[in-house]
């Protein structure tokens, strides 16, 4: 009911305010969508903001008593540095670097460790999408569609609407005979079906973890892979592989820190390599950094060549669908204040799992969004929307201080009335805050902003007025 207050109420409003101020069209606003395209219009106003400066890193090639590697110059603070550390003088580093070659000095700090990785958990329906968006380019909507017909139509999978990563502990009896079935009829899903060590039991079967639903899982029947299109061929290898993967052992890394002191100056260098590659070839082969010589506290090193590369800061990268799916499942890092930090990630962040591809969806066909090839950026509509209305609108602290309160109200430590009652008062002083002015010099000044056109300036459908009676069952604006 909260949700479908605040969305028609303040639609109503700030269409209504979009006529006065030229704008022939419904400017729907929302609880979660609007935060979300608050996020977008906010990194786009970030990248066209961004002003880049150059800086210098400096590297030096050392011999040490087994090998040679590269470290990089860690700049004291009195240098001239930016907020992230980096030397924006170049001076300093070229007169270091002609001292360099030929000098001699020491390791002075030395972090040796190993480390054991668990494989990742299966799959929730939004992590899902944001792996099939990076890999395949799917966007978010199109995950959830070819989802629900491998569970309706082709019962490869189950129940995909999940937010949950773990499985109950009785189906780990099954999952030989299920990974079985599932993997018959594709040599991919072969090859890791032989890998696998079904005596191994990892963290993902949890019965305390699970709620309504548990993880996307194979149901265990072969698949017919002449009857399924190519990108549904490669979501269900996705949901096979990241259950199959919890019968691999874990990856098992060597991970080498060191600092080296040379004229009196700290360099850099850090290494890995991989002890066991246990669930990792499942993924990738990718090795993060190459392994360094084997190295001694205090050992002696020399200089062999040291030179200074010149680089550019680059702006924020524009959201996509997998990047934006992952900030609203941890949008706590998109907000300042700590305690409302600590609420949204104790939630489930924006939106959920069934909803949030629908957002994104939403946004564009309303003509907020526009898709630049991955990319998801505002139109000109999009951002004067979020430029004209109330920040606390735009933002996401109020999904935080609802769900801290509809919370305590389950939990019968809060009255739902007395809830209701300042939502709203909340909302008249929202809706005193449109201000047709302020609507159209956003209008006027969006032009210059990044992302294309907004879709439509005509009238939309009014799909809402079509819907069937939600009395008493009222939904997400």
């Amino acid at each position: 009911r909260a949700d479908w207050l605040y969305g028609i109420n303040l639609t109503r409003a700030w269409t209504l305010t979009g006529r006065q101020a030229g704008h022939d069209g419904v400017l729907s606003v929302g609880r979660v969508q609007t935060p979300v395209l608050g996020l977008i219009v906010r990194r786009d106003n970030a990248i066209r903001d961004f002003k880049p400066h150059p800086f210098y890193p400096l590297w030096a090639d050392l011999q040490v008593e087994k090998g040679q590697l590269r470290a990089w110059w860690a700049p004291k603070e009195h240098q001239p540095l930016d907020d992230q550390g980096r030397l924006i003088d170049r001076t300093p580093a070229d007169a270091l670097a002609a001292q360099l070659p030929g000098a001699t000095g020491q390791l002075t700090q030395l972090d040796q460790q190993e480390k054991r990785q668990p494989p990742p958990l299966p799959y929730s329906l939004s992590a899902l999408q944001v792996d099939a968006a990076r890999r395949f380019g799917l966007s978010a909507q199109m995950v959830l569609d070819i989802c629900q017909r491998l569970y309706e139509q082709h019962k490869l999978i189950t129940y995909p609407r999940s937010d949950c990563r773990y499985l109950p502990e009785e189906h780990l009896a099954l999952a030989q005979r299920s990974l079985t079935g599932a993997c018959q009829n594709d040599d991919t899903l072969k090859q890791w079906l032989n890998g696998a060590d079904f005596t191994l039991r990892s963290k993902a079967w949890n019965d305390k973890q699970v709620g309504a639903h548990h993880a996307l899982a194979p149901t265990g029947k072969p698949a017919d892979f002449s009857q399924l299109s190519a990108t549904e061929g490669h979501v269900f290898r996705l949901v096979v592989r990241n259950v199959m993967a919890q019968f691999y052992g874990p990856l098992r890394t060597f991970e080498v820190k060191a600092e080296f002191t040379l004229l009196n100056e700290a360099f850099r260098a850090r290494g890995q390599s991989i002890l066991a590659p246990g669930w990792k070839p499942l993924f990738t082969t990718k090795e993060e950094a190459p392994p360094l010589p084997p190295l001694t506290q205090n050992e002696r090193c020399k200089a062999l060549g040291a030179g200074v590369e010149e680089k550019e800061t680059r702006p924020p990268e524009p959201f996509t669908d997998a990047s934006l799916i992952k900030a609203m499942m941890n949008i706590g890092r998109y907000v300042d204040d700590p305690n409302v930090r600590k609420t949204l990630r104790d939630t489930d962040g924006l939106g959920t799992e069934a909803t949030r591809a629908g957002i994104i969806e939403t946004l564009v066909q309303r003509g907020y969004l526009v898709r630049k090839q991955k990319a998801l950026r505002a139109t000109k509509l999009g951002s004067a929307l979020i430029a004209a209305l109330p920040s606390a609108v735009s933002t996401p602290e109020r999904t935080a201080l609802w769900e801290q309160r509809l919370r305590a109200i389950s939990e019968q430590q809060d009255d739902a009335g007395a809830f209701q009652h300042a939502l709203l008062d909340d909302l008249r002083a929202l809706l005193n805050q449109s201000d047709a002015n302020k609507l159209r010099q956003s209008l006027q000044t969006a032009q210059g902003a990044a992302g294309g056109p907004a879709k439509r300036t005509s009238k939309p459908k009014r799909r809402y007025t079509k819907r069937k009676s939600t009395a008493g069952k009222p939904t997400k604006s």
